[in-house]
């Protein structure tokens, strides 16, 4: 006779989820997800990370 353990629903969980999956062609979140992508210019939050890249580079050489 199997033995099945209690279900607890106060357990937490890890579920791996690929967002790239889940978007499907022809919804509203496919449309978000392609004009921030491809579509804005997102060069304005490059300096920062430029900067840390540079600083870093620096520090490890």
């Amino acid at each position: 006779m199997p033995r099945f353990i209690p279900l607890n629903y106060q357990q937490n969980s890890m579920v791996v989820i690929n967002y790239l999956d889940q978007l499907q062609a022809g919804t509203f979140e496919y449309a978000i997800h392609h004009l921030i992508d491809s579509k804005l210019d997102l060069s304005v939050f490059y300096p920062k990370k430029l900067l840390y890249q540079a600083t870093h580079n620096n520090l490890t050489k």
